[in-house]
């Protein structure tokens, strides 16, 4: 059954409950715990809650937990530095790290143990303030997805085996995908055709940090004149 929280949304619960929530469930695991994400929410592995939580698993109960990453892993902006718990944790040893090749569009969840696995709705990728509500399901099936990409490297350097971005970037790259790829799917481009799509809009940041384009206007036609050109 779906978790009921309050929400305008019935299908959205905010980071501080999804932190609690997951944070109560990796207390529970004895052996592993699988995560299959997104971009690795910002907000959410970067609470302060979840990441002691998932500390203590891995120093107290030796609980390994490996995450299946998309090309992309959010990031705060502080102080106008990134800054991502996650990639903290990946530091301290607590997480293993491995990315496929696409994002895709499918279901991401988290399995504990061979116990049971917390199910997201299929969604847009990332929302900067909000999380999918999960459900509860048997373990089985989901372990045997995540499973199917056993022969993934665990990465050795995130900072440069996956592209970390804010959530403002990775709107951007999103929504400027469809003019450098129009047949194809922001969802099925792998990290070099994303990168090359970043360049271009760092090209455009660039301007902008100069005052030399601030309007939308600027932005659809100075990628009008980049993508002509290609």
């Amino acid at each position: 059954m779906y978790l009921r929280f309050e929400s305008t949304d019935d299908s959205i619960i905010d980071i501080e409950e999804a932190a609690i929530l997951f944070a109560e469930d990796v207390r529970k695991a004895d052996d592993k715990i699988r995560i299959f994400s997104g971009e690795c929410h910002a907000g959410l592995y970067s609470n302060k809650i979840l990441m002691e939580a998932l500390r203590w698993a891995h120093r107290e109960k030796e609980v390994s937990i490996d995450i299946i990453s998309s090309p992309i892993i959010s990031t705060l902006v502080i102080d106008n530095r990134k800054y991502s718990g996650l990639l903290k944790l990946w530091e301290e040893g607590v997480v293993t790290l491995r990315r496929r090749r696409t994002r895709g569009n499918t279901a991401h969840y988290k399995i504990i143990d061979e116990s049971f696995a917390r199910v997201e709705q299929v969604h847009d990728s990332l929302e900067e303030l909000q999380i999918r509500k999960s459900e509860l399901m048997e373990a089985g099936p989901w372990i045997k997805q995540f499973e199917s990409y056993k022969d993934l490297v665990p990465s050795k350097d995130p900072w440069k085996d996956f592209l970390i971005l804010s959530p403002v970037e990775i709107e951007s790259l999103r929504d400027n995908c469809c003019e450098y790829y129009p047949e194809r799917s922001f969802y099925d481009l792998d990290i070099d055709d994303l990168k090359k799509v970043l360049d271009e809009l760092q090209s455009f940041w660039d301007l902008e940090s100069k005052n030399q384009a601030n309007s939308y206007k600027d932005i659809k036609s100075y990628l009008d004149k980049i993508f002509a050109t290609k």
